[in-house]
């Protein structure tokens, strides 16, 4: 918002957020003095994995065209759409799709956007929770972990009940967890093994359809955490590699030295942390 860009809070099934984003986008993209000059209009829509994006512009074609059906394919995994291509068939999954007529707007779907490489596994553990990134990529016991922290801290009782239990489970209790999950639902491997895997995508499902109530995974202190994360790595770029090698060799016992340092850094280089 800093920036001038405008955001909203939408659910891409609601047709009332539906109908208001493509109103605000037509705004936007399309004032009325230039709603003639510019006979077509092209978008590309653009986000992380199975956050909607696909929905969104379906919903946008069924609203503005009255047109049933799906123009791209949907699904409750990462990875359904995998390519953009040619502009020219207008309607296969991938393509510009229209989704106006008056004035004339088409859209481009586009596969989800995450950064190559997430070193904060607090991060990578939501994100797989709420199916940004697909199941297996961690492990279950690692996950199952983060996934009774962030379910104690809300309070919710759904899920603990859900698996036969009376009690919350601690986060350091994963594998008893997991393994009430297997014995509770009847998840085994076929020579009668406890399938973990099995058993916390099972979890993940029921979370994701709603069962356990409407929960973020995000706290206000969240954005400090991610803020001084951010001042560390641009501190540790400005080292040279000796100097980045004896500050990890004395992080653990000089946390405070290093932290005075990190903000001298910042105030001397007068870093936009929201940029």
């Amino acid at each position: 918002m800093t920036k001038g860009l405008q955001c909203a809070a939408i659910n891409a099934k609601c047709r009332k957020d539906v109908s208001n984003v493509l109103d605000t986008v037509k705004k936007i993209f399309l004032p009325d003095n230039d709603r003639v000059l510019k006979p077509r209009t092209k978008m590309i829509i653009v986000g992380a994995p199975n956050v909607g994006k696909s929905t969104l512009i379906n919903n946008f074609r069924s609203m503005a065209l009255g047109i049933a059906g799906k123009a791209v394919p949907v699904g409750k995994i990462p990875g359904i759409t995998k390519t953009t291509v040619s502009k020219y068939a207008l309607y296969d999954p991938g393509q510009m799709i229209k989704v106006n007529q008056h004035p004339l707007v088409y859209m481009l779907d586009s596969p989800g956007i995450l950064v190559p490489n997430i070193t904060n596994m607090n991060i990578a553990c939501k994100l797989l929770i709420v199916g940004c990134v697909k199941e297996g990529m961690i492990e279950p016991v690692i996950a199952a972990k983060q996934f009774i922290k962030l379910m104690n801290e809300a309070r919710n009782e759904k899920y603990f009940k859900f698996i036969g239990l009376n009690a919350p489970v601690s986060e350091d209790e994963e594998h008893k967890f997991l393994r009430q999950i297997c014995n509770h639902h009847k998840i085994f491997k076929s020579g009668g093994d406890y399938d973990f895997q099995r058993a916390f995508e099972f979890v993940l499902r029921r979370f994701r359809d709603g069962h356990f109530g409407r929960i973020s995974l995000d706290e206000p202190h969240d954005l400090g955490c991610l803020k001084k994360e951010l001042q560390m790595k641009r501190f540790m770029k400005s080292l040279t590699r000796r100097e980045r090698k004896e500050v990890k060799d004395s992080r653990s016992s000089n946390e405070m030295e290093i932290q005075e340092r990190v903000q001298n850094f910042l105030g001397r280089e007068s870093i936009n942390l929201d940029d």
